[in-house]
């Protein structure tokens, strides 16, 4: 990547905060510190458990296609194996690694519900979906995307 385009992904990522920051009536950029939340090994960040259901994004991770990680457990989250992958723009299961798991219905459930769901205080976002695109920007410069991506209809798939 050249520096003109990491700049443009740079921006888009800077655009995207911004956006957010105006909307919720944040402080002014520069005062937010993305290390105030939980971050793990080379993980870029997780939203709040839900249930047995543990959602991350990596960092630089090597497949182009933005997607996200769900795991069952600590253990599986921490070794980054035996979880799902999934598609930001499409209710696809992405085949990544040793992550090739796929969730059950009650567990599509849960998911939508907790995407859905408003942010905790102070983290930037509508909802816990726009939160998690955040970090997939903020930490995969390559494929960036549209901070307001509808989420697909995830408890639709089999």
């Amino acid at each position: 990547m050249d520096d003109k385009e990491l700049q443009i992904k740079i921006e888009c990522i800077e655009n995207n905060l911004e956006e957010l920051r105006q909307a919720k009536g944040f402080p002014e950029k520069g005062t937010y510190n993305p290390l105030d939340y939980s971050y793990y090994y080379e993980m870029a960040g997780r939203l709040p458990d839900i249930e047995n259901l543990i959602i991350a994004i990596g960092v630089d991770e090597s497949i182009n296609e933005a997607h996200f990680h769900v795991f069952r457990n600590e253990t599986d989250f921490k070794l980054w194996e035996n979880g799902v992958c999934l598609l930001f723009k499409d209710n696809k299961y992405v085949i990544h690694g040793k992550n090739t798991e796929l969730l059950t219905r009650d567990e599509l459930i849960d998911l939508v519900k907790q995407l859905r769901s408003k942010p905790l205080p102070g983290i930037l976002g509508d909802s816990n979906w726009q939160w998690l695109i955040n970090l997939w920007n903020a930490n995969n410069y390559d494929s960036c995307i549209d901070l307001y991506t509808p989420m697909p209809e995830y408890e639709a798939m089999r």
